[in-house]
């Protein structure tokens, strides 16, 4: 048998960790990164459990769209 993933509650504080990293990386005006990463989190949350991986996969989606608006950032 193997564990389940650890689970995370949908922790505002997660999300807000993720926006901060993403805002350092990139010159977007924090809104448009928290916007970009709450579409993204809500999109993905409604197929998959709210866990370690979903943030990864937001975090991925999110720095995607940002490095296409913003491409000589990574």
């Amino acid at each position: 048998m193997t564990a389940d993933p650890p689970h995370l509650p949908p922790s505002d504080e997660n999300l807000e960790k993720l926006v901060d990293a993403l805002t350092e990386r990139f010159p977007a005006r924090r809104e448009e990164v928290e916007a970009i990463v709450h579409r993204h989190f809500t999109e993905l949350s409604s197929h998959a459990p709210v866990d370690a991986y979903l943030l990864q996969l937001t975090e991925g989606k999110a720095a995607d769209e940002l490095r296409a608006r913003y491409p000589a950032h990574h």
